[in-house]
């Protein structure tokens, strides 16, 4: 099956649902994902404590095939984080998910569109647009091709 051009709509349920089903996270246990103007998502860094955190992040452009997200604020444990202790958490955190094509760049992640897809089994598409709309992620794809 092929489609030329889709428009999903995604809530925070749905977004929850697709980490859990789909992305394989060791240390990393997401608990909550909140969409407004900015996108708060909640959870614990497992790695040798139970370490609670919040990040704040606002979804950017796409730009060839690459999805930026910028982050405006970490809090670990309660404590608003700034500066190079931020950076070095985020990193950790974003070197779990590297082999999910996310990499760090200063303040900003930075997606491989082309490998985050394969996170959606038997689907290929080219996501070309996201936004923000009441509560919920917008996304626009083409060329969807259902693998058999």
């Amino acid at each position: 099956m092929r489609i030329s051009a889709a428009k999903f709509k995604f809530t925070e349920k749905d977004i929850l649902n697709i980490i859990k089903d789909y992305v394989q996270l060791d240390e990393i246990n997401i608990e909550e994902v909140l969409i407004g103007e900015i996108v708060i998502i909640k959870g614990k860094y497992v790695k040798k404590l139970n370490v609670p955190f919040e990040i704040q992040i606002g979804i950017g452009s796409i730009k060839n095939n690459y999805l930026n997200i910028k982050i405006y604020k970490l809090k670990v444990m309660g404590l608003k984080i700034a500066g190079l202790i931020k950076d070095a958490i985020t990193k950790n955190i974003i070197n779990d998910l590297f082999s999910y094509g996310m990499r760090l760049n200063n303040d900003t992640i930075l997606i491989n569109l082309s490998d985050i897809v394969k996170l959606i089994p038997h689907f290929n598409f080219n996501l070309t647009k996201i936004n923000i709309v009441d509560g919920t992620l917008e996304l626009e794809a083409e060329n969807i091709v259902k693998e058999e």
